[in-house]
C-alpha cells in the first residue's frame, strides 16, 4: 500500500477455527507501517480486512507485540484482550542471554 511517497505493508492469513460452531478467521500476522501516517494505517487495514472477509474470514485477531502502532486497530474496532502470553527465551550457540527485550517474533501453530 503506497501513500504518496510513504508504504507498508500488512499481511495475514485465513484460517479455520475448531470450536462448536467452526468459524474462519484472518489471523494478522505483519503489520509493518513503514512511515505510514495514520490514515494510511487504517486505509491498509482495511484492505486487508476487506481481502480477508472475502475469504470467508468472519473474525479478525491480531498480536499486541509491541513493534508497531495500534491506532488502526483501535478505530477499526479490535479491543485488547485481558488474556496475557508468557514466553521462555533459550539460547544456543555459546551466546549470552540478553538482559531485556524490546519486542520479539513469534510464530503460533
Amino acid at each position: 500500500q503506497e501513500e504518496g511517497t510513504r508504504s507498508g505493508v500488512a499481511t495475514g492469513y485465513v484460517t479455520e477455527v475448531i470450536g462448536e460452531t467452526p468459524a474462519k478467521a484472518l489471523l494478522i500476522d505483519d503489520l509493518l507501517w513503514g512511515d505510514m501516517g495514520t490514515q494510511g494505517r487504517s486505509a491498509l487495514l482495511r484492505k486487508l480486512l476487506a481481502q480477508g472477509a472475502a475469504a470467508g474470514a468472519q473474525i479478525a485477531v491480531a498480536p499486541l507485540m509491541g513493534y508497531a502502532e495500534t491506532d488502526a486497530l483501535r478505530e477499526a474496532g479490535f479491543r485488547q484482550s485481558r488474556r496475557l502470553m508468557h514466553m521462555y527465551l533459550t539460547v544456543w550457540g555459546g551466546a549470552s542471554v540478553p538482559k531485556s527485550l524490546s519486542s520479539v517474533y513469534l510464530d503460533v501453530f
